[in-house]
């Protein structure tokens, strides 16, 4: 995100971006992180594509169906939130990566951006302009 031209990343050190295309990281304020799990990266991913709150007991669902005990799918989820918090979370940091609560966790859409978000700008962007054109002959 920019503004005024100035990249938030270089003016905030609570701002993160989110890469998914050509291998997910985590850049934030100038570290690139990578995730040690491949559960986690797949929860980080999910959170990151629909970027909304979501109910805990359906990512566990989703994310460890191998597992069939609720109770075990949601120990699961716990325990890769807080391996995302040690990998990703400054210590006391204010406006963090994930938005969690006890039922439900989706991304801080405000402190963070995505190269799959920014894609999906373009593609609206080039659709207007075509949409425009069209309309226009």
């Amino acid at each position: 995100k920019q503004i005024y031209g100035i990249s938030m990343e270089l003016v905030s050190p609570l701002y993160w971006h989110i890469s998914l295309l050509g291998g997910l990281y985590v850049r934030h304020g100038g570290i690139v992180s990578h995730l040690k799990t491949s559960k986690t990266a797949e929860l980080l991913a999910y959170i990151v594509l629909y970027p909304h709150s979501h109910s805990r007991d359906t990512l566990a669902d989703l994310i460890w169906q191998d597992i069939l005990e609720r109770k075990d799918q949601r120990a699961s989820l716990r325990t890769a939130l807080a391996s995302l918090s040690r990998q990703l979370e400054p210590i006391n940091s204010k406006g963090g990566l994930l938005n969690t609560n006890y039922s439900c966790l989706g991304i801080n859409c405000t402190h963070c951006s995505s190269d799959v978000w920014e894609f999906e700008g373009f593609l609206r962007n080039a659709k207007e302009s075509v949409d425009g054109v069209s309309h226009c002959l």
